[in-house]
């Protein structure tokens, strides 16, 4: 069961959300490190709560990942943009003075650039 939703979802689907929606996702982001909390955390869960399935294992939670990758785009570029959008105070829903698109502003490309190259070497823009 998907701990954000109330919808049958593989475990991967918690961990592109969460690191999609956070401003964790940095240049210097340690995933594994991540991932391996999540997973201790689930497990525990799991075996507290009786669950008779097993829970996955590190390679096939990465690999579940993978899969679910464009949720991590979506969520590690736009709602991560739109976060510093207002944190900026730009309505990313219109245009300035200029007629210039809010994502050209400095602030998200800034986000974009330091994403983008990150998750390529995570494998997620295959």
């Amino acid at each position: 069961i998907d701990f954000q939703l109330s919808v049958w979802a593989p475990h991967s689907i918690d961990l592109v959300y969460f690191f999609g929606g956070t401003r964790l996702i940095t240049p210097t982001f340690h995933h594994d490190q991540y991932v391996q909390i999540y997973l201790n955390k689930l497990t525990e869960t799991m075996k507290r709560i009786g669950c008779s399935t097993p829970p996955p294992t590190i390679q096939q939670l990465k690999q579940s990942m993978q899969k679910h990758r464009a949720n991590m785009i979506l969520g590690g570029l736009i709602l991560a943009s739109i976060e510093r959008a207002h944190q900026v105070g730009l309505d990313i829903n219109s245009v300035d003075e200029t007629q210039k698109s809010p994502w050209e502003h400095p602030d998200i490309r800034l986000v974009i650039d330091r994403l983008l190259p990150m998750l390529d070497d995570k494998g997620y823009l295959d």
